[in-house]
């Protein structure tokens, strides 16, 4: 008969088999057996075992940080674009619109001048299709 695992045994093994299925909670659980709520029991519980999940984390974010920029080197535009709308915003690579005047957040009444302005313009344009 086989004897039953330690809580810690099963906190290590949870943790090589989160770290090789790349951090999905739900694979990791089903490979070693235990529920996910065992498994946030154990992240709230053990700071131990919250550290090397974050360790773990931090591994798989680098695993595809390296692998974006093997992707990058082969040429990949869908790579490329990626990396410069989420590195590049301070290069204007962004896609979102920033509205700021000199550093500083607009105040609300400006904002809402722009929207007024902008409405106007629209129901300008619409006015002369007709």
């Amino acid at each position: 008969m086989r004897k039953p695992k330690t809580t810690e045994a099963n906190k290590q093994a949870f943790l090589k088999a989160y770290s090789a299925n790349l951090c999905i909670v739900k694979k990791a659980c089903e490979a070693i057996g235990i529920s996910r709520t065992q498994y946030y029991f154990w992240l709230q519980d053990d700071e131990v075992f919250a550290k090397s999940i974050e360790e773990a984390e931090a591994g798989q974010i680098e695993f595809v940080e390296d692998a974006l920029l093997k992707r990058i080197k082969e040429g990949s535009d869908s790579s490329i674009q990626f990396y410069l709308k989420t590195k590049g915003k301070k290069a204007g690579y962004g896609t979102q619109l920033d509205i700021t005047s000199n550093g500083q957040s607009l105040a609300i009444p400006n904002i809402i001048q722009l929207i007024e302005v902008k409405k106007e313009n629209d129901k300008d344009e619409n006015q002369g299709e007709v």
